[in-house]
């Protein structure tokens, strides 16, 4: 039997999917975040269940921040149009907002 498995010309495979998947600490590295963020978010991101670890594969949270970013401009864009800027900043102190 071979134990090659997932490693033919253009596979991937299992070995191919290990190879790539990060865990917590490498995601939060690479997009400069706190692990808890990765945490907070994993569902979002793609995570991959490892019975109690947590797996991503690059490729996939990138994706899955791309469409996140797009429901979040389409969502930010909805608010404005529904509620368009009225000169008001929000400072934290009434006394400093524009009427």
């Amino acid at each position: 039997m071979d134990s090659s498995i997932g490693t033919g010309k253009g596979s991937g495979g299992i070995k191919g999917i290990y190879m790539e998947l990060m865990t917590v600490e490498e995601v939060a590295s690479k997009l400069r975040v706190k692990r808890s963020w990765v945490y907070t978010h994993a569902d979002e991101l793609g995570v991959y269940h490892a019975g109690k670890y947590l797996r991503f594969s690059w490729s996939r949270v990138l994706e899955c921040l791309e469409r996140g970013l797009v429901r979040w401009v389409i969502h930010l864009t909805t608010l404005c149009n529904l509620f368009p800027w009225n000169g008001i900043r929000s400072t934290g102190n009434k006394s400093e907002q524009k009427a």
